[in-house]
């Protein structure tokens, strides 16, 4: 179960471009993170569709 959640922030941090550094605590990740996270994912989904 470990490996398979280190290897899921893996994919996010590394393909995706996210950072889940906040994550990792016990906090909420902050809405700035959240939408910059999206925006970057979007453009990335983008990029690849208009291949």
């Amino acid at each position: 179960m470990l490996n398979a959640m280190i290897a899921y922030q893996r994919i996010f941090s590394d393909v995706c471009d996210i950072d889940m550094s906040e994550f990792r605590s016990d906090d909420v990740p902050s809405t700035k993170s959240i939408l910059e996270s999206r925006e970057r994912l979007r453009e990335s989904i983008d990029d690849v569709a208009s291949c």
